[in-house]
Order: C-alpha cells, then sequence, then structure tokens
C-alpha cells in the first residue's frame, strides 16, 4: 500500500520503468507499507475460483508490462502462489529500520520473482536478495529479526491500516491533493485517475500520464 501526498519532492520516473514520464510538477512523496493480501482474502472468504478470470489476468499483465516495459517473466513463477508472510515480515522489518532502502529491496525481490522465478519465500533466498541491497550485514539482521515479535507487529499495524482504508487488493494507493481531498486507488490500471486526482496531469504529457 502507498500513502501519497501532493507535496515535492520527488522524481516519479523510474530506471525500472523508463517509460513512465521524466517529472511531474510538484510530484509527491510516497510511503511504501507492505502489506499481506492474503490476509484479507481469509477476512472474506475472497476465492478466485472463475477459470476464466485467470486467464484474463495472465493475458492482462503480459499486456500491461509490454506496454510500459516492466521486466516480466513470459511465465508465472513457480508454486505461484508461494507464501510469502515470512518475506513480508523482513520487508517490514527494513520499512522500520533502514526506510530509505525499502524501495530498492522491493524491487530487488520483484526481480528475483516475477524475472528471474526465485523462491523468495524461503529464508535463504530472499536474504541473499536482500543483501544485494543492504549489505551481507544488515541483511543478516533482518532475516534474523524478522522471526521476532517486533516485526509481526509491525506487519499487523500495516495489514490494519490497509483494512482501515478499505484496501482488498495490491497496489493500494491512498493519495491526499493539494486541497486535503483524500482519494483511495487500486491497481496499476488506476494511476491514471490518481495523477489527475493528485493534479499532475497538466502539460503536454496529459494523456500519456491519463493512461498510467
Amino acid at each position: 500500500m502507498k500513502a501519497c501526498d501532493n507535496r515535492p519532492p520527488i522524481n516519479i520516473k523510474s530506471d525500472r520503468n523508463p517509460s513512465l514520464p521524466n517529472s511531474f510538477p510538484n510530484p509527491p512523496p510516497c510511503t511504501l507499507s507492505p502489506y499481506p493480501l492474503l490476509a484479507k482474502v481469509y477476512v472474506t472468504d475472497n476465492e478466485v475460483v472463475c477459470a476464466d478470470k485467470s486467464t484474463y489476468i495472465e493475458t492482462s499483465r503480459k499486456r500491461w508490462a509490454k506496454r510500459y516495459s516492466i521486466p516480466l517473466s513470459p511465465t508465472m513463477p513457480k508454486n505461484f502462489p508461494p507464501f510469502t508472510l515470512h518475506v513480508m515480515r523482513a520487508l517490514a522489518v527494513v520499512e522500520e529500520k533502514h526506510a530509505s532502502l525499502l524501495e530498492n529491496s522491493i524491487a530487488a525481490l520483484y526481480k528475483g520473482m516475477w524475472v528471474d522465478d526465485k523462491s523468495i519465500h524461503e529464508p535463504a533466498v530472499f536474504g541473499a536478495i536482500l543483501s544485494e541491497v543492504l549489505g551481507e550485514e544488515k541483511a543478516r539482521r533482518v532475516v534474523e529479526d524478522s522471526t521476532k515479535p517486533e516485526a509481526k507487529a509491525k506487519l499487523q499495524k500495516n495489514t490494519d491500516m490497509a483494512f482501515e482504508e478499505g484496501a482488498f487488493g495490491l497496489p493500494w494507493f491512498v493519495a491526499t491533493n493539494a486541497q486535503g481531498e483524500v482519494d483511495r486507488f487500486w491497481g496499476f490500471d488506476h494511476m491514471g485517475l490518481m495523477v489527475e486526482h493528485l493534479g499532475l496531469d497538466g502539460g503536454d504529457l496529459k494523456e500519456l500520464r491519463a493512461m498510467l
């Protein structure tokens, strides 16, 4: 989940998504909050039972990835979906102790799972991936701390916050514009509406941004 306020300064352009516009006027800072979607599934008994939906999602993810140059394996990760509670707790530790490295940690884990087809739910695997971002010693401590009550409490806090905000899928954005108006947006394909809500859609790139 992300909380976004329309206050400078960050640049929304990402080296991992080179098709995004270079910058927005008064770009918003964004706070990343790891949260396990499976918790919502358990609470609501929300199960995907429609085979046609599964087929469409597979087509759609490839379509979006191609359109915005997002690195993505042509096949689904093996043993999908994995049980990622442990790695989510590790990310909660990163959020708490190494917040400036959280985005890069998530990006590295994304690449590990969705590009390199690694079993990121296994501590040895996600520990090695995190070491590329945090360094070996910090990564070792993160893996160790991820088993402690504090990590579980932090992830539970994020989960409770997501439920309170009405999150039912990921990514979930909570966006506050310059007028103090708060709105919520679900999914990559609704980022264009969030950009409009934040007042970042002016200029020559309005049509492109509206597609995001």
